[in-house]
This record gives C-alpha cells, structure tokens and sequence, in this order.
C-alpha cells in the first residue's frame, strides 16, 4: 500500500521522523496517535527488511554478525570469494575470508587508500598514502611490487582498463595513467584532490573535491562534464550504458587522520545522489548525512552514510537497507555472495546473508510525557507487531522487553516508546499505529509579583470607564492629571489609579493546555481566603483595593488545567506572594497662618509622606520649604511665603506612598 501524501524522494531524507495525528490544541489526557510512514525511511533499524519510498517494509539485504578489525579501515574490494580491506595507521591490508580476518601485508606506509582487483585474480592494486605510490600485492603472500609513485600525498582511487592503470590522486588533484612501468599524468583539474574514477567504455570519468566537479576523459580529449555547488563527488557508478550515478558531498572529508584513536574522516554535512543521463546531472535523492562509502550493485548504487546507514538505489527507488549506529560505512565490497559492509566505529567487516531474519524498528517514538500505550494497528501480511518503552530518549537496559502489541498496554507509563514489525513468510506491511495517552502534568509558574500600588497598563485610558479617566494619573507624576487616550496600535501605557493593584505572572503548561488563574486574597494575620478572580486568561489582573481596610494582605495564585482536562484528571500550582499593604487613608493636612505672608503646613501619614505642593491664587503648582521631618516619614512640616498685602487664597494637596490624596485651602485675612 502507497502512504498517502508520501514527499516526492528529493526530500525525503530531510524531512522529519513521524507526522503525529492530534488534530486540535495539545490536550494533556487527549489520546494521541503516531503514524509511521515514509518518512521512517530516515531512522529506524532495518535487519534483513528493506523499508521502500511508499513507507512498505519488506524483506531485504542481512547481514552476519560483525568480524573485527585491527585497525582502522578506509577502503575495500572483494577477489573471488575474500574481502580485502585497506587500514590505518600502519598501512596494512587486511584479508577476510572463512568468517576471520587477517593481515596479508604492511607497508611502508601510514594508509592503504585504494584497492582493486587486478585482471589476472591472483593480485591486488594497493595504492598508499603520504606519499601516494601503488603497488601489485600477490595474493599467495608474495613481496609487493611498486607500479608508480604517481606524485601528491594521497592514491584515492584504482581503475584498472585493459593493459593500463588509472590512478586518481590528492593534493593535488591528477588523474594519472601506469601503464608499461611509466606514470603519465593526464588531467589535472583545478581541485584539490582527484576523489573517485569510473572506466565506462573508452571513456574515464573523474570526480573531484575542492570543488566538486566531473571530468570526462576519452580519444579526443578531456572536458569537465558537470560543476556542483557541493564539494566533493565521493563515488560513482554506471548502472546502465549511458547511465552515470554520483554521490556528491555537500562538505569534502577532511584528508584522514592516522594518530591514536583516529576514525573514518569526514565533515557533518549533506549529500546529493545524482543521475546523469543525457548531460545534465539531476537530483535523485537527497541525505541527511555525508556519504562515506559507495559502490555499483545489481544495477543501481549502494550509498553508506557517515552516521552508519546504508541505502540503495535501483530504478529510480532508494531503499533503506540497513543501520549500524554511529559508526561510519567506510567500505563497500561486492563479492559473489553479495554486498560486504565495512563499518569504522569499531572497525568490523559485515557480509551479506544475514540470520534469516527480517524486522524493522521504528524511530523511538517521543511522547512528551509519561503515557500508557494503547491500541495498535498494523497494516500488510505476514506482519508481528512489537513494542517496548523507557525513559531513556535510546532503548537500553533500562527500558521494557519487546511485548506483544496487544499486552503492551501492560507495561508502566514512559515518555518514549518504540515499535518492531517482525515478518515472516515474506510478508510486508505499510502502516503502523500506535495510539497513547500522557498522564496530564499540572501547570507551572515561572514568575509572579505585585505591582507598585496603583500602577495599571492600558492602551486608552478610556478602557478604565470614562468615570475614572479623570482620577488616572501620569507616570511622571505623583499628582493627578487628565491622561490623555492614546491610538488604538500604540503598546500598553503605564497609568496610575489611585486604590487600584495589579498583580502579574507568568504561567506555563508542559502539555500546552489551557490554563485559568484565580486570585484570593486573606488579611496577613486570618485564615480566611477571599476570592478576587476566577478563571483569568490574561496574565495579569487589576482591583480595586478601596474596597479592602487599611492592613498587610497576602495573595494566592492558583492556576487549572480545568479546560483542557475531564473531571478528575485536572492539575492545578499555586503560587503564594509576598504581603502587600493596602493603605487607603489619605494624609492629614493641617494648615496655619504663621505670621502676615508665611502658612505654616503640617502633614501625616502612618505610610510615610510622599509629596506636598501648593498653588497660590491658582497660578502654577509650586513646592513649599520643607522645615522638619525625614524624606518619607511618617510626618512634616512645610512653610509657604505668599505676597503680604491683599487677599489670597491657597490651595495645599499631599499625597502619600499609594497615592491617597488630601487637599486644604487657606484664604488669608
């Protein structure tokens, strides 16, 4: 069965894992479905299944268990029935055949970089590295024998045509021809390395790095047959005549390292597989990942990422065959059982033919909270569904054993899970369901505060009600004053209204559930919560403390996931602030003729004076002599001069720390 809406193969390896189906807001205890699809195509953990661009599992390529190696391997070629691979740091080529490895030969060199078979199947093409040279490496465990020290510092690629050599080498990048015991430099393209070579008729192919480009050799001449903005054409094959495949690297691999501890090198990155068939390269496929490794196979490609993963290419179709986590496909061998693997962390040679086994494991799948597994589908024939969860973001000792689908609800709550389609009787299948339910977790605040006594945040004064517009004050200022209503795009402005608290949080839902706050207030020394809000939205609330008496109150913030959550599966915090002070008494003020032209004023205030001022004759507000008493004490005596001769009259206002306001006139005699 073909996934609906499958992405075009393109963009198929750098789109996401799994495509969740909840349908509506994030509800904490809403059941929730993950689907597989194609996009699995990327992360799971083939064993003898292939996983296809439709999203199918089916059988596929296995492989045996892993045959260490005893250093670090940085090519491969199959001759009859053995498998050679080329090491590092001591320059060794290491044989495998009957299920062991053994070293065949060192050389007087750091790296073995290339292999090939020789025509005669008795003998290997070695090519060396630092400086590059090549030799023919008898079989029978005879001395090698130097072909050409071809120049440059690395011998990338060996293609042996009729009685000649080819040699593609690095730093410089030349493609060099041995042929009658003479080295012959032939092309030499502004690269700095000369990466991959392919003998396709009379024609040799040349894919460099530094920048990536493809040269064509042949009779009657040479020419650069393609540019790409990636770096580096890491390997090709011509799966059909006229056909040309490459793998081309977004980033080129660094040249490798040999010194203690040394792997597979290489740079994070992407790669692109082109097709070339009348000119024109095209995009046929996209990774994720660098391509490490590549080799012709049954007509298509095998490609094999630095992350460990190997896919094939064949009539269009890419196909995920298989997965060794984190540890790089360094080479690929075809030898007459079939694809051999060659992994670098830790070195090991994997042949094709596998246990007889074919299963798929799913990408773990993140459920964002403890859950219960639920009900499962699968789709297909021939098809056993298995499941296990854990805590751990990877499967590990830790988490459950596989359980059958159906028992799997049994297993404790954990935030991850992940599924394993056994087949059998080749069998596939092409939908996998796996639905759950996350134990709701209660919301959560980050921050909270009261503000300064009277301080709101409006757009338009007028949003107060127009019978409290005039009593709003200015930031400016402690007294009051007619504000002004500002435009309707304009952000939040700060405004005072005497009597009036705002109390501010920020809250927080991990499930994204809808949150509610109440509010409630108690005097410092009750018991008794009094409620002020219910089910507040905004993150912030504003009342009107005139209603309260004079005394220290404590507030409670209580937030609910009520909305989101049936009865009895809702969470709520609450969050208790500091004691805040109501004061909702105005100053005393008490005014007194000192002598002719001289007031005498004398304010209190058990919150402490904030401000005094006067206006004579109702000109311009001024501020009079403060004569006794500490800035922001509880009492102080001002003294104001005015013009001796004539009648005046005289306005005092005080306003105290939460902005109550007194006012006193004085007509003189």
């Amino acid at each position: 069965m073909t996934h609906r809406n499958a992405p075009p193969m393109p963009t198929l390896l750098t789109a996401a894992i799994l495509a969740l189906a909840l349908g509506g807001a994030a509800w904490a205890t809403q059941t929730r479905v993950s689907l597989s699809s194609s996009l699995d195509l990327t992360q799971g953990w083939p064993e003898g299944a292939r996983v296809s661009p439709d999203g199918t599992v089916s059988p596929g390529l296995g492989f045996s268990d892993p045959v260490d190696l005893p250093a670090i391997p940085m090519c491969a070629v199959a001759c009859g029935a053995d498998v050679f691979v080329g090491t590092a740091p001591m320059g060794e080529v290491v044989r495998f055949a009957r299920g062991a490895a053994e070293v065949l030969h060192r050389f007087d060199a750091p790296m073995v970089t290339a292999l090939a078979a020789a025509a005669d199947g008795r003998s290997l093409l070695v090519g060396t590295s630092t400086p590059a040279r090549v030799y023919r490496l008898p079989l029978d465990g005879g001395d090698p024998v130097l072909l050409a020290e071809p120049g440059g510092d690395y011998v990338w690629a060996l293609a042996p045509a009729a009685s000649d050599l080819w040699v593609a080498v690095g730093s410089p990048a030349r493609l060099v021809k041995v042929a009658g015991g003479k080295a012959t430099t032939v092309l030499e393209p502004p690269a700095k390395h000369a990466r991959c070579l392919l003998v396709d008729g009379d024609a040799v192919w040349v894919g460099t790095s530094g920048p990536a480009g493809l040269y064509r050799v042949d009779a009657a001449g040479s020419r650069c047959a393609a540019a790409f903005s990636e770096e580096e054409v890491v390997a090709m094959a011509a799966p059909s005549p006229g056909e040309l495949l490459l793998a081309v690297n977004q980033k080129a691999a660094a040249p490798p390292s040999t010194g203690e501890g040394a792997k597979a090198s290489g740079e994070p990155g992407q790669a692109v597989l082109y097709r070339m068939a009348s000119g024109a390269p095209s995009a046929a496929a996209r990774f994720d990942q660098p391509v490490s490794a590549a080799a012709a196979w049954s007509g298509g490609l095998l490609a094999g990422l630095k992350d460990g993963r190997l896919f094939s290419w064949k009539d269009g179709v890419l196909a995920y065959e298989a997965r060794w986590e984190n540890s790089p496909v360094a080479g690929l061998a075809l030898s007459g059982g079939g694809p051999c693997v060659v992994t670098a962390a830790p070195p090991a040679v994997r042949m094709s033919g596998g246990k007889g086994r074919s299963s798929y494991a799913g990408p773990v799948i993140d459920m964002e909270a403890p859950a219960r597994l639920g009900r499962t589908t699968l789709e297909g024939k021939g098809g056993r569904l298995l499941l296990r969860s854990g805590n751990t973001p990877s499967p590990g000792p830790f988490w459950s054993p596989w359980l059958e689908a159906g028992a799997a609800g049994g297993a404790p709550p954990a935030r991850y899970a992940q599924w394993k389609v056994e087949l059998s009787g080749g069998g596939s299948v092409d939908l996998v369901s796996l639905a759950y339910r996350a134990a709701n977790r209660p919301p959560a605040f980050s921050s909270a505060q009261v503000q300064p006594p009277g301080r709101v945040q409006v757009k338009m004064p007028t949003q107060l009600g127009d019978h409290l517009v005039r009593e709003v004050q200015d930031r400016d200022t402690v007294f009051p004053s007619l504000a002004q209503s500002l435009a309707g795009d304009v952000p939040p402005q700060t405004y005072y209204l005497q009597g009036y608290r705002t109390v501010s949080w920020k809250v927080g839902d991990p499930d994204g559930d809808d949150v509610r706050v109440d509010v409630d207030v108690r005097p410092a020394e009750g018991t008794t919560w009094y409620e002020l809000a219910r089910d507040v939205t905004d993150a912030y609330f504003v009342f009107d403390a005139r209603s309260l008496p004079d005394g220290a109150y404590a507030l409670r913030l209580t937030a609910r996931d009520d909305a989101s959550n049936p009865e009895g599966d809702a969470l709520r915090a609450t969050l208790d602030l500091p004691l805040m002070r109501v004061d909702n008494t105005p100053p005393d003020l008490a005014l007194k003729q000192e002598r002719p032209g001289r007031l005498a004023i004398e304010a209190r205030d058990a919150s402490g004076m904030g401000a005094v001022r006067a206006s004579i004759d109702g000109k311009p507000w001024i501020t009079p002599e403060r004569i006794s008493g500490e800035e922001g004490g509880t009492e102080a005596r001002y003294a104001l001069d005015y013009p001796s001769s004539g009648a005046h009259w005289i306005v005092v206002q005080a306003v105290d720390p939460f902005r109550n306001l007194a006012t006193g006139g004085w007509l003189t005699r």
